[in-house]
């Protein structure tokens, strides 16, 4: 299976320690076999390490696991499956991004024509049966197939893969109000991989992680 999911785990405020930044010093550690869904297309943990959620190709919402010892998946047990509310969900929801403290939740949309960018909002960080529809963005023209996305810390910016031009685009965002994206002037083409699936930055915004469809591989990037 193509490495759809990347998750960077933030370790407090600043820049990341450079094993975190460097991908070829990771090695394997753990594997923890994830039955509910048998092509999971995103993963974050929840600020603490305690909660783990997946979403999963042709679903409509993200399955919760939770983890006795933080990040530890020796530890994981499934909790339960919530479906997201907001507008019906006729496609895949492929990727999606917690805030920093789990207050606010994005989610991309895709399939049938559909390509938007939603916006939830929780009451309670990373508790899910807080969690109501605020607001979404149809991404196309500028994207038109396959993707992921990434928002940056401060949620000022987006930026999206698009697997059918092997490209990075970059969007502004104000007020962490997804009505409010901007598309900014330039594109990053990526060479090293015909088919990009999903993206992922370091916490200091000095490093690009792209997962490869087509290599099966990480790509690492300086920014």
């Amino acid at each position: 299976m193509p490495p759809y999911l990347i998750y960077m785990k933030k370790q407090g405020a600043g820049t990341l320690p450079p094993a975190i930044q460097d991908i070829s010093l990771f090695t394997q550690t753990q594997v923890a076999s994830i039955s509910n869904t048998t092509q999971p297309t995103q993963s974050q943990f929840s600020a603490d390490g305690l909660e783990l959620f997946i979403g999963g190709w042709n679903q409509d919402g993200l399955f919760r696991y939770t983890l006795g010892t933080p990040y530890d998946l020796n530890t994981i047990a499934f909790q339960d499956f919530t479906t997201l509310p907001g507008t019906t969900y006729t496609a895949a929801i492929t990727d999606f991004q917690f805030n920093s403290d789990g207050t606010r939740l994005y989610t991309f949309e895709q399939g049938g024509g559909i390509r938007t960018i939603k916006q939830h909002s929780l009451s309670v960080g990373f508790d899910l049966t807080t969690l109501a529809f605020v607001d979404e963005y149809d991404i196309i023209p500028a994207i038109n197939s396959d993707g992921g996305f990434y928002v940056t810390p401060d949620e000022t910016k987006m930026l999206m893969v698009d697997q059918g031009t092997d490209t990075v685009r970059s969007f502004t965002m104000s007020a962490a109000d997804v009505t409010t994206f901007v598309e900014d002037a330039g594109t990053h083409v990526i060479t090293e991989d015909g088919g990009p699936r999903n993206i992922q930055c370091s916490l200091d915004g000095t490093k690009m992680f792209i997962a490869g469809d087509s290599n099966n591989k990480i790509f690492q990037y300086s920014m």
